[in-house]
């Protein structure tokens, strides 16, 4: 009895898969709006990626490398200025544009379409709103975010003549090498700092030629305990480290007949608290389905994925070298070998002097 209900089973699977074998793997599939803009009181371009989930009848690594998969076929969508009680005071409607900097992968690549406003005013104490109407009213999304407010550097670093004394000309004797230590004021609303130092130098070759180079000396990220309630920070950079970091990221090479510093950068990049928060849940995918994040402060009825948020890249550049620091660089324990010379003039006349 039993081996004859096993046949009748099998015999129906066989006649209902001989009777449809274009069958589909994929059920009723609506699409999601994917969002991701960052605005910063120091830019004057202002960009939002508009991107949406697909789904498609065949071989979705193929339909990945179609740019046209991942995007909308209309898009209204505007970014606007929230007053203190809550009226529109200025907006600026978004239009697209295509940009070379996405990098190949599973997705297309390199160009990919944003949209973009201009505004160079825009007003850290003030609250920005984003909308967009996507395919004739389809989908409808909505998000707001703070700036980050009253950031700002110590007096050191803003001081006249401010330079960076990493070492002195005697720091290979003794071992004494200085740190920089600053202070800072905490942002409204931030809660990620992360500080680096572009440590910029340019190389000439023996043929004439010249290449500029960047050496990145960074401090990682740090937090800021009460983003609505900022307090200060501290930065520090050791200063023998400088040199030692110099000394494992340049080689030594014959070709090069002389390495001089153009300038160091200090830059700040400090993340909202949404902005740290979707970095901190979302983990990034390298499969084909591009993985959802768990957080998410697009507003939808038909639902949305994706962040509206800030971030503040703030730059004091060009900052340079004290004169004992760059006789240490020139002619130090660590980084003699690396052919850097002085354009300073009190080094006129010694032998690390630039020819």
């Amino acid at each position: 009895m039993l081996k004859k209900i096993a046949f009748i089973v099998t015999l129906l699977v066989v006649v209902l898969y001989s009777c449809k074998t274009d069958f589909s793997l994929n059920g009723p599939y609506k699409r999601t709006p994917i969002i991701f803009g960052l605005l910063d009181q120091n830019e004057t371009i202002h960009y939002v990626k508009i991107t949406r989930t697909f789904l498609g009848e065949g071989n979705n690594y193929d339909f990945a490398q179609q740019a046209d998969s991942s995007y909308f076929d209309f898009v209204d969508a505007k970014v606007f200025e929230i007053g203190t009680n809550g009226d529109t005071l200025r907006e600026w409607p978004l239009h697209d544009t295509i940009i070379p900097n996405k990098e190949n992968g599973t997705f297309y690549g390199p160009e990919q379409k944003v949209y973009v406003f201009y505004a160079n005013d825009l007003d850290e104490t003030l609250t920005y709103g984003f909308e967009a109407i996507l395919d004739e009213g389809d989908y409808i999304v909505n998000a707001q975010t703070q700036l980050i407010e009253n950031f700002s550097h110590g007096f050191l670093l803003t001081s006249p003549g401010f330079t960076f004394s990493f070492g002195s000309a005697t720091s290979s004797e003794t071992g004494n090498y200085g740190s920089f230590i600053s202070s800072y004021t905490e942002g409204k609303h931030a809660a990620l700092y992360n500080t680096k130092i572009d440590i910029r130098y340019r190389e000439t070759y023996a043929d004439g030629s010249t290449s500029d180079k960047t050496v990145v000396w960074s401090k990682g990220n740090v937090e800021q305990e009460k983003p609505e309630s900022p307090s200060t920070g501290t930065l520090n950079f050791a200063g023998e480290e400088f040199y030692t970091l110099l000394k494992s990221n340049i080689s030594t090479d014959n070709n090069v007949v002389k390495r001089e510093i153009l300038g160091l950068d200090l830059v700040t990049a400090i993340a909202h608290t949404e902005f740290a928060k979707y970095m901190e849940i979302s983990q990034p995918s390298s499969g084909i389905t591009q993985s959802t994040p768990q957080y998410t402060n697009i507003n939808s009825e038909t639902g949305a994925l994706g962040l509206f948020s800030s971030r503040h890249i703030v730059a004091v550049n060009n900052l340079q070298l004290s004169s004992g620091a760059m006789e240490e660089l020139c002619t130090g324990q660590h980084t003699s070998a690396l052919g850097f010379c002085s354009n300073y003039p009190e080094h006129s006349g010694k032998s690390f002097y630039c020819n």
